[in-house]
């Protein structure tokens, strides 16, 4: 009853607005080499945690706002968040078999 899917719907919008924050945020040079990418780690996670639901589509929305945001081409990162939301729907089964 606690756990039920539904009633956490917001988990996945709020982590992903949460990573645009922490991709976006102004840090320092020598900061900005050393963290992570936060879009690309919650991509990942809920590619993982929740196929049906962050499909390619979503990936591919985010990936268009994530260049809009940084100034890129249109399509760069959108290309490479769906190759990698892409091999992690493949190898899934084997990513949770071995994690």
């Amino acid at each position: 009853m606690l756990l039920h899917p539904d009633r956490y719907w917001w988990l996945m919008p709020g982590s992903l607005i949460a990573a645009f924050f922490w991709q976006f945020w102004p840090l320092g040079i020598t900061i900005r080499q050393w963290t992570p990418d936060a879009l690309v780690l919650v991509t990942i996670y809920w590619t993982l945690r929740r196929p049906q639901q962050m499909h390619l589509g979503w990936v591919f929305l985010i990936g268009l706002l994530r260049d809009g945001i940084e100034g890129t081409p249109l399509g760069a990162n959108t290309l490479a968040l769906i190759v990698i939301a892409y091999a992690v729907q493949l190898l899934h089964q084997h990513i949770r078999l071995f994690a």
